[in-house]
């Protein structure tokens, strides 16, 4: 049987709520409902799946304590290590200015992290600062001072991964 306080700890990290009553609010369900399902130490199957798929998370990590806490699309053939890449990125980022190159490390799986990510739009690349409102199904992405909401569908396919690390390289 898993640990129901840390599974409702870890959901309200991923949907980014600090009390319970975010939380059941988020979950589409009565304060007191949910306080019954903490007494009873079971959550129903049917919201566990539904929160997974909501907030593309994987139920192993969410209640068997597994590390990947995002969905691998074909996880016989891929690892964690498999989804990150360097992209040489020419250009102004973070408001430097006069580089010549910067290599970003993207990792592909992780998002709903409120953090820089490598979106690509019609084959132009940018970087940009991104939030999440998952309740609301919304990602928030600010780029050169103007700030636009998307679908998290729509903000999916323009995705090409969170910045994990970048090393910026100046001309001479």
């Amino acid at each position: 049987m898993y640990d129901i306080k840390r599974t409702i700890s870890k959901m309200k990290k991923i949907a980014k709520v600090s009390s319970n009553a975010e939380l059941a609010r988020g979950l589409d369900v009565s304060y007191n409902t949910f306080n019954t399902w903490l007494k009873r130490s079971k959550l129903p199957q049917e919201v566990l799946i539904s929160f997974c798929k909501r907030f593309d998370c994987s139920l192993d990590y969410l209640i068997l304590d597994k590390n990947i806490n995002t969905k691998q699309n074909n996880t016989n053939e891929k690892t964690p290590q498999d989804s990150i890449y360097t992209y040489r990125y020419y250009g102004k980022l973070f408001g430097i200015e006069n580089s010549s190159f910067i290599d970003l490390t993207i990792n592909k799986l992780l998002i709903h992290s409120d953090a820089n990510y490598l979106l690509n739009i019609n084959d132009i690349y940018f970087v940009a600062f991104v939030s999440f409102d998952i309740f609301n199904n919304i990602a928030k992405v600010k780029y050169n001072n103007k700030e636009k909401d998307l679908s998290i569908s729509e903000f999916k396919e323009i995705n090409r991964g969170l910045i994990t690390e970048y090393i910026i390289e100046f001309d001479k």
